[in-house]
């Protein structure tokens, strides 16, 4: 599914009113039917998405907005906003902290939902986190441990890979927050194993040693049955069976 056609209109930028004048008038003539629309403060318009509906987790702000210009400039102050759908009758406007993705689109019976999105999508369905150097992209549905190595691998990130309790708080953190707010249940993949030598731990993406642990006893157990490590909202490392499914975290 191709991403919606933009024309920029090229304005004077040196008067910010004709710029937003120009806007509100293509909004107000041209409406749904324009498909070069551009739209302030970083949104762009998905028309295939248009009518989409969004899990209530998803949902940053549900506010009322007199415009889409206004609505886009609501959503655009909440740093984890990465799109949003505006009503164009009620004047009602959803803040998304999560993409609309192609496999998990569902269509409202109310086609009068607009829907937008930050462009520049890499293969994180929600805003990178940053942390200490590094940013984090969590991913709240489970996966294997190919696919999620695939898809960290497909934005120039990888597993992740914990090396010091600072960042291992931090991550509780962010986990708990998913865990409470959004329900994401269950433990988040690492990039850590023993699969080359049993009971020697390795981050698989930089081969170092795991110097810094956080197992929650009794763990590290399950011999060979369980070479990959997990990690939950509270901070927890555990062995696990690598054919398994959960979260996980890709690192940039």
């Amino acid at each position: 599914m191709s991403m919606y056609t933009i024309m920029v209109l090229q304005t004077n930028h040196r008067h910010p009113c004709v710029f937003l004048a120009v806007n509100i008038y293509c909004l107000l003539v041209f409406g749904n039917a324009a498909s070069s629309l551009h739209v302030e403060h970083g949104f762009e318009r998905r028309a295939d998405f248009d009518g989409a509906t969004a899990l209530t987790r998803t949902i940053l702000l549900n506010v009322s907005s007199p415009s889409l210009i206004a609505a886009t400039s609501t959503c655009s102050i909440l740093s984890q906003a990465v799109a949003l759908l505006y009503h164009r009758e009620l004047k009602q406007c959803y803040c998304l902290d999560e993409r609309i993705l192609p496999w998990s689109l569902r269509i409202s019976s109310d086609l009068s939902w607009m829907y937008y999105e930050k462009p520049g999508y890499t293969g994180c369905p929600r805003a990178m986190e940053p942390y200490n150097g590094h940013l984090y992209c969590f991913h709240l549905r489970t996966a294997s441990l190919g696919h999620a190595k695939s898809n960290c691998s497909s934005i120039g990130g990888y597993l992740l890979e914990i090396e010091s309790s600072t960042e291992n708080r931090w991550l509780s953190q962010r986990m708990y927050f998913f865990y409470y707010n959004q329900g994401a249940w269950g433990s988040w993949w690492t990039g850590g194993n023993d699969v080359a030598k049993e009971g020697k731990y390795k981050w698989g993406t930089s081969g170092r040693d795991i110097v810094y642990t956080n197992w929650v006893s009794p763990e590290p157990n399950g011999g060979t049955n369980e070479n990959c490590i997990t990690v939950d909202y509270r901070g927890h490392w555990a062995t696990v069976r690598c054919g398994r499914y959960f979260l996980y975290v890709c690192e940039v």
